[in-house]
């Protein structure tokens, strides 16, 4: 997180564990007030939490096709990592 003034800026980044590649990274530009400090977490939280869901699904899908998993087995995601700048 950085802050000008007035302004803040948060980059949340997912990064795969099994090779270090980014799978999901959004920056969010906002203007902080003690009124909505609340607000833009909740709403950055959100955000990171759905690009979660679609990452890990398609992560999961990639890793399967590539280990050749099949009738319906799934590999489980045992960990998720995403980091704040």
């Amino acid at each position: 997180m950085r802050r000008q003034g007035n302004q803040v800026r948060v980059t949340a980044q997912l990064v795969s564990l099994w090779d270090g590649s980014q799978l999901w990274s959004q920056t969010y530009d906002r203007e902080l007030t003690t009124e909505n400090l609340f607000d833009i977490q909740s709403e950055i939280v959100q955000a990171i939490a759905g690009a979660v869901d679609i990452v890990i699904d398609e992560e999961t899908r990639r890793r399967n096709q590539q280990a050749g998993a099949h009738n319906g087995e799934l590999e489980p995601i045992t960990e998720v990592s995403a980091t704040t700048q």
